[in-house]
């Protein structure tokens, strides 16, 4: 069983991942093109951790088809056997969530950074 092989590996290289995710974040609080571009494919649903739930919801999809076709596969059943009403067409759908304060915390910062340096120059004329 692959699946089961390459489990262990498949969650190092998640961690991995996230942990790369997470940096990417913390580094685009200071460049706020990039974090334009990270809150955009959040947006979309198009960032890693978006892609990396749709991976786990797929794991779990491929699980429970496994997990119930195998034994019927392996004991050479016919597929008369199994009730194929049971089986429906399964959609995943995008859990959306942001927080407005991340969104605009680099304009903030910013914005009072210019405005702090702005009324420390008028204080010398």
């Amino acid at each position: 069983m692959g699946d089961l092989e390459a489990k262990e590996t498949s969650i190092e290289m998640m961690k991995k991942i996230m942990m790369r995710n997470t940096v990417s974040e913390k580094v685009a609080l200071f460049v706020p093109t990039m974090h334009t571009q990270l809150i955009f494919n959040s947006l979309a649903g198009t960032d890693m951790v978006s892609h990396l739930n749709f991976l786990k919801s797929l794991t779990e999809f491929h699980e429970n088809l496994r997990l119930n076709f195998y034994t019927k596969i392996f004991e050479n059943n016919p597929a008369d056997v199994i009730d194929w009403k049971n089986h429906k067409a399964k959609f995943y759908s995008l859990k959306r969530g942001f927080n407005w304060v991340y969104l605009m915390l680099p304009t903030l910062l910013i914005t009072l950074t210019i405005v702090v340096f702005g009324v420390f120059n008028l204080r010398k004329l």
